[in-house]
């Protein structure tokens, strides 16, 4: 199920050749910026009717998101409704341009069931895991981590994280109370013929299945032992450096070298780059191929700095 809630448009630039500078990221807690349209020379009243027809075409099932999710998988067997849900609000939505919001309607600010963030939510905290080495590798098989018999069989025993992220696993089984082959079956046949179906070697075959979505999720908590929103939260939403690319990483990171090595605020600039330290963020630019000799020759210039004060 796909309502929509908040509609975004982002109208790109024809061309990344422009500079980092001319892009802007609203700063944490901060007023988002906005900025005319005709800055960007955006036809107005193009931009107009792109914003109406947004208003206009609204889902068309029940803002009772209980009675549409009824209504949408009414046809499957055994489907029923396990958490809360509720009413969701009108047609809402930005068109951002370069970071700046051209145009705004309905209430940008309500809180709303989004149900397709699963899908990002899950492959951000599976790559924290690979970098964090509870993954070492996507191509991995699952049943290697996961030793309940959730991948036990020779199909299932088959699929690899990659498959699962990939949504082609074809994983086949039974996950709290769902039956793989139940969600979303074939228009054509029947119960048994949903239930006795010939099975997809894993990674050929690429179909949507909320239950599938559900192993994801049941094997990632498994490797990070904690529910995964705290892992979101505490690996990056709380990172310092959220919304930063690395080269403004390590621009912020070589002032406070060179402050440090001045003698300005040292206390400050140690209390900072401790808290860098295992940020999961500033470690993945240190560490990528194209800055981790920049951060080196930094950290040099701190450590070398240390030594001659001894």
């Amino acid at each position: 199920m796909r309502p929509i809630q908040l509609l975004f448009i982002i109208l790109l630039s024809s061309s990344f050749l422009v500079a980092q500078d001319n892009y802007y990221f609203p700063e944490r807690n901060a007023e988002w910026a906005k900025k005319p349209s005709t800055e960007f020379k955006i036809n107005s009243n193009k931009l107009l009717e792109a914003v109406d027809f947004a208003k206009n075409n609204e889902y068309s099932g029940s803002r009772d998101l209980r009675i549409a999710i009824l209504k949408g998988f009414e046809r499957e067997p055994f489907h029923e409704i396990l958490g809360p849900t509720k009413k969701r609000g009108g047609p809402a939505g930005m068109i951002i341009k370069n970071g700046y919001i051209i145009a705004k309607w309905g209430d940008t600010k309500r809180v709303d069931m989004t149900f397709s963030v699963t899908k990002s939510f899950l492959s951000t905290v599976a790559g924290l895991a690979e970098d964090k080495s509870l993954i070492s590798n996507m191509k991995d098989k699952v049943g290697q981590y996961i030793w309940d018999g959730t991948f036990g069989g020779e199909h299932n025993g088959k699929i690899t994280w990659e498959h699962l992220l990939q949504q082609n696993s074809d994983w086949s089984g039974e996950l709290w109370g769902g039956k793989d082959w139940a969600d979303r079956p074939p228009k054509e046949g029947g119960v048994d013929d949903w239930k006795f179906r010939k099975l997809n070697e894993p990674g050929t075959v690429m179909e949507y299945n909320d239950v599938r979505v559900n192993v994801l999720a049941y094997s990632l908590t498994h490797i990070w032992r904690k529910p995964l929103p705290m892992v979101l939260k505490e690996q990056l939403m709380e990172s310092p450096n959220l919304g930063k690319d690395c080269e403004s990483i390590l621009k912020e990171y070589s002032e406070l070298v060179d402050k440090y090595i001045g003698g300005q605020d040292t206390d400050a600039v140690l209390k900072k780059l401790e808290g860098w330290a295992n940020d999961p963020i500033f470690n993945k630019c240190k560490k990528s191929d194209e800055y981790k000799d920049r951060f080196f020759d930094l950290e040099e210039k701190m450590y070398a700095d240390e030594d001659e004060d001894l």
